[in-house]
């Protein structure tokens, strides 16, 4: 038992204990046998991440419990950690290549791809409730990790049987299966299926059953780098190989064979040992008809097996094995209506024929369409100026400024407009009115991208302070992030996406002008963009974010402080980047910029952009970008342009295999002697176009491609 934040908590699993309990009731107070490649318990990441028991491992991962003491809620931690790729240090924690071999090294960066990806992929299932999201993903111990949410009374279903202490019965196993199918069909509605089911990422809360630690594997050809090197008794033959087509029939394997190891309590043999052995799995204590239907949910061939759930369900009914609430049509058997039921539905639907009827004569012959009787909602606090409702014919004021310094048209500051955001799409099910609203997901005060640049960021010349012309960029001498509005002051203003005052701003006097305040109750979610968030805040000269702008869903980042020319210093150590797509022309033109400091969940494993990234910021001297990961960018053109003061740099942490355009990267760099390049490769297709132009002083290149050792022979003639 431990104390953590004021409860005593299980040391294992962090669950809350009465005080002189001597066991834990939900993981019985016994370790799950820690794997020798396992972080020890109590091992503290990020120093607010704690470590508990070890769950599982697969081919790409370490799993295991944890407690987040920020936010005083329990956890699990996933940890990339490739067997025989990687080992750990003799103090249990630090992580390192097991060789430094180049097939090694661009083998952890697949995997660490994939790693990135999978925890990802959970903003997809925002409004999904049985899906447990990730939270954070950052780098440590040499590695990465990423932390999801866990309910606070939840067990895993390994724990769930351990506790039952006996196999479950027909009718248990049934009612899991149940929930399980629930949670299944959230993600098969968005076109993924889970991947990694099995009885450690399933996890029961009384009557709830959720689901964690998927992979990122949308319906078609297998996305992770194969093949397995750890036997998952969950997984079919098709997930051993890459370029293997699965689907929903994937996860019916898996939710076979966990049903297999509750009638047992024992993992079922591996899909590859069955295929050589030619056997079916061994499954005891249940009817016939369902184990006949459990045989075909875990046939090897995919053409024997359950096609969707829609299938499954129909067997499970048809047999009377289990009746499934759902909504589905091919599941449900239709009820016979009685005649009473029948004439009330006639004379219901005549009434709405003659309803819409007199509705059509009344806008046809008067000309206006009945008026809406929903109430706007009205505010009665004091501002100091309410935003102009006509806004949009200035919303483009703030993309005026291009470049001035022999760089032509900006490059990838308007690419996310056009991107349609299809990925968060409602699954089918309507929720039950029952089910309790989860707080935490529908607590989403922020700025979401089409209400934001619609409703904000759409200022009359550009100059106007978000949306409010009282104030103009040109005073704002600093700003401050609140995780409350408890000292708001009478010059504020609604800022939210939403117009519910969810999200305010306010300013105060300050030197020769104003400090901003934007603040929020917990902080502010920013949705999807945050482009041009601060563009052309050009006196503007310290900004403290106090870990109140939370930025774990945002894609763009484009443009966000661009043209902040007395902008001195930056720490964005609090930015949880995990989902941003493009950085392009981030800090653009901040000429007094000398310092900006990164943090470990400053992820940039998803961006595609970086061009113009750190253009003309003049007075930057160093930067550490060792904890950039750029496998996926494409463009790094522009990147360091007229960064004159910079005089050394370390790129060797750059992937750039799939980077097409990195022309003028380096242009104009005159103050810049030692750069590092590493082992990064470039084709030879890529666009170097004058990448070392002005670089006069670079005497130190350090660099295993040909192509940039050419560029740079070039330049230097």
């Amino acid at each position: 038992m431990t104390n953590l934040n004021g409860k005593q908590r299980c040391e294992h699993c962090f669950s809350e204990m009465k005080k002189n309990t001597a066991i834990c009731s939900y993981c019985m107070g016994a370790n799950a046998g820690a794997d020798e490649s396992a972080l020890k318990e109590g091992s503290v990441l990020m120093g607010k991440y704690v470590v508990g028991m070890f769950l599982f491992k697969d081919d790409l991962c370490n799993y295991y419990m944890g407690f987040d003491m920020e936010r005083n809620s329990r956890i699990s931690i996933r940890e990339l950690f490739v067997d025989g790729l990687m080992k750990r240090d003799d103090k249990g924690l630090a992580v390192s290549m097991a060789s430094f071999e180049n097939s090694d090294k661009s083998l952890f960066n697949e995997k660490k791809s994939d790693f990135c990806k999978d925890a990802q992929i959970s903003v997809n299932f925002n409004d999904c409730k049985n899906v447990c999201l990730v939270r954070d993903l950052f780098d440590a111990n040499n590695t990465s990790y990423a932390v999801c949410d866990f309910p606070e009374n939840g067990m895993t279903l390994k724990s769930y049987l351990q506790k039952l202490g006996r196999r479950p019965d027909e009718k248990q196993i049934l009612k899991i299966m149940r929930g399980i199918i629930k949670a299944l069909e959230s993600i098969h509605d968005l076109d993924y299926i889970h991947g990694n089911l099995r009885p450690e990422t399933i996890i029961i809360d009384g009557a709830d059953i959720s689901l964690m630690w998927l992979h990122n594997s949308e319906f078609g050809h297998a996305s992770h780098t194969g093949p397995m090197k750890i036997m998952n008794a969950f997984a079919p033959p098709e997930q051993y190989k890459k370029g293997n087509y699965i689907g929903a029939w994937t996860d019916i394997y898996a939710l076979g064979c966990v049903i297999a190891y509750m009638t047992s309590g024992n993992y079922p043999q591996d899909s590859l040992s069955r295929l050589m052995n030619g056997t079916d799995l061994q499954i005891n204590g249940i009817s016939v008809k369902f184990n006949e239907i459990l045989l075909k949910m875990t046939e090897l061939s995919t053409n024997e097996r359950y096609e969707n759930l829609d299938a499954l369900c129909v067997d499970l009914t048809e047999s009377k094995v289990l009746r499934l609430g759902t909504n589905k049509k091919s599941v449900t058997e239709p009820k016979k209506k009685s005649h009473k039921v029948l004439i009330i539905s006639i004379i219901a639907a005549l009434v709405l024929c003659i309803g819409a009827a007199a509705t059509w004569y009344f806008v046809f012959f008067n000309g206006d369409a009945p008026k809406s009787n929903k109430k706007k909602s009205t505010k009665s606090t004091e501002t100091a100026s309410e935003p102009d409702s006509d806004k949009a014919d200035d919303k483009g004021d703030d993309k005026a400024d291009d470049k001035g310094e022999d760089k032509g048209e900006d490059k990838g500051e308007d690419k996310a407009d056009d991107k349609d955001d299809d990925s968060k799409k409602a699954p089918d099910d309507e929720p039950d009115d029952n089910e309790k609203p989860d707080s935490d997901r529908n607590s989403f005060n922020g700025f979401s991208s089409e209400q934001w640049y619609n409703n904000v960021m759409a200022e009359s010349s550009g100059k106007a302070v978000f949306g409010n012309k009282k104030y103009k960029k040109s005073e704002i001498l600093a700003v401050e992030f609140c995780d409350s509005t408890d000292d708001m002051t009478k010059k504020h203003w609604d800022i939210s996406a939403d117009n519910d005052e969810t999200v305010m701003a306010w300013v105060e006097e300050y030197e020769s002008g104003y400090k901003l305040y934007i603040g929020a109750e917990g902080g502010i979610n920013a949705g999807d963009s945050l482009k041009s968030f601060f563009i052309d805040y050009e006196n503007l000269e310290e900004i403290e974010f106090n870990d109140a702008l939370h930025t774990e869903y945002t894609k763009d980042m484009s443009c966000m402080f661009k043209n902040c020319r007395a902008l001195k210093k930056l720490d964005l150590s609090g930015f949880r980047t995990i989902m941003v797509s493009d950085m392009s022309n981030m800090f653009e033109n901040c000429e007094s910029l000398k310092k900006i400091k990164f943090g470990d969940s400053f992820n940039t494993s998803t961006v595609t952009t970086m061009a113009h990234m750190f253009d003309c910021c003049k007075k930057l001297e160093s930067i550490d970008l060792s904890g950039f990961f750029t496998e996926n960018v494409t463009d790094m053109s522009y990147m360091f342009y007229l960064c004159k003061n910079l005089k050394s740099l370390d790129l060797s942490a750059f992937s750039t295999s799939k980077c097409k355009d990195m022309s003028h990267m380096f242009t104009k760099c005159s103050a810049l002697k030692s750069l590092d390049f590493g082992q990064a490769v470039v084709s030879p297709n890529t666009n170097i176009d004058k990448i070392f132009d002005g670089c006069g002083k670079l005497d130190d290149l350090k660099a295993d491609s040909e192509v940039i050792k050419d560029a740079y022979k070039k330049a230097s003639r």
